[in-house]
């Protein structure tokens, strides 16, 4: 569906900003909505990376980053949710000590260098402590000695806390990410052709199904492409063909030396279908033969990979009567395996038959083809012998 989450926030959402930048605007208050035009942008972008994929040489690029996205979805809720946990577990730890006076202001540095009181503040300092940056909660953890005098910490539950939460979000965590990220990267290479094809057919199919807003466009079978529709079912194929042949059978020439307008021959036209007939059923028996044959190839391929697989792996972990009754069975496959092959050998036998009596019949066709253009020729002298004697 054209109408996805995506587009839906990159037109509505712009809109709605729009609007509101509008409103401000009369009421003088001009600088309520950057953060939404900020947002926007990044909409706007993310649209702008989804329709280029259509370009063959940037949706493989694309194609991973969004299944990069799509893949860690999960992930990113769990990592939110233990953000969330651990901030407020840290807040307290640091702001909720007993005994003391409840003033969440009191344990701020002067520098604001302190782990924030309020939820907001707080998960986002959380969450850069991932990257290493501890700097807000040095003054809470440990005092710094005078002279030589080593630190000394004061508040030893948050270093474990600290301790702890490292250990999960830069190193647990983010070790799974790195093995998510690693696997939507081998299935988006994998697939980004797929992606691709898909992308470039709704551009082929918006541009051909313009037509249908035409009135009366559809029912002129003369204005019908003569190209496979990419959505004809098979049957409405099968009509068009058919109505095709009709039409080629009623074409009209003319004749370039009298200009005169005479309709083509029906015993001409019918031995040219049957040349037509006999050309693409020898296509389609060759190209179904080569079908078979890469089926065949590619089982049998696999067959023998499976068979060297098994092999290997349980010779080393199985008894050894397990491993003959596994050995039989493998035989049985390749007894079956060697009767498939020769029942290729027939249908390919059967097919060369085919092809030859299919020559045969051509043959026989190009004579009574030659038959028929030497009675015209003969019904042409005797119409000339008979015009002499009229003029005698």
């Amino acid at each position: 569906s054209p109408y996805n989450t995506l587009d839906l926030i990159t037109y509505a959402y712009p809109l709605i900003t729009s609007i509101r930048q509008i409103l401000n605007t009369t009421n003088d208050n001009t600088g309520a909505t950057t953060a939404d035009f900020s947002f926007s942008v990044v909409f706007v972008f993310l649209h702008l990376l989804a329709e280029l994929r259509v370009s063959g040489t940037m949706c493989k690029y694309i194609t991973i980053m969004f299944g990069i996205f799509n893949e860690i979805k999960v992930f990113s809720m769990v990592l939110a949710t233990s953000t969330i946990f651990f901030t407020i577990a840290i807040i307290h730890t640091v702001h909720g000590r007993v005994g003391t006076p409840v003033n969440m202001g009191d344990s701020r540095s002067p520098d604001n260098s302190a782990i924030p009181d309020n939820l907001l503040g707080a998960i986002s300092t959380v969450y850069l402590m991932m990257g290493g940056r501890f700097d807000p909660l040095n003054s809470e953890m440990y005092v710094e000695g005078e002279g030589e005098t080593e630190s000394t910490y004061k508040n030893a539950p948050l270093v474990i806390m600290v301790m702890v939460y490292f250990t999960f979000s830069s190193i647990l965590m983010l070790n799974v990410l790195i093995a998510l990220i690693n696997n939507a990267f081998i299935k988006a290479d994998d697939s980004w052709e797929q992606v691709w094809l898909e992308n470039k057919l709704r551009y082929v199919e918006i541009a051909e199904n313009m037509s249908y807003h035409i009135p009366g466009f559809r029912e002129t079978f003369n204005w019908f492409p003569k190209e496979i529709y990419y959505t004809a079912t098979p049957y409405q194929v099968k009509q068009y063909r058919q109505r095709v042949a009709r039409i080629d059978e009623e074409f009209i020439f003319k004749d370039d030396s009298t200009n005169q307008s005479t309709e083509q021959s029906p015993t001409m036209a019918n031995i040219k279908e049957l040349e037509e007939k006999l050309t693409d059923q020898n296509q389609v028996m060759l190209d179904e033969f080569s079908s078979i044959k890469e089926q065949f190839v590619q089982q049998g391929q696999h067959f023998n990979t499976v068979r060297c697989d098994i092999s290997s792996e349980f010779q080393k972990s199985m008894e050894m009567s397990q491993f003959q009754a596994l050995q039989q069975d493998i035989e049985k496959m390749d007894q079956r395996n060697i009767e498939a092959n020769k029942e290729i050998s027939d249908v390919k036998e059967e097919l060369s038959e085919m092809k030859m009596a299919m020559t045969e019949t051509k043959s026989d066709v190009s004579e009574i083809k030659g038959d028929v253009v030497k009675i015209q020729s003969d019904i042409h002298a005797i119409l000339e012998a008979l015009r002499g004697i009229q003029r005698q």
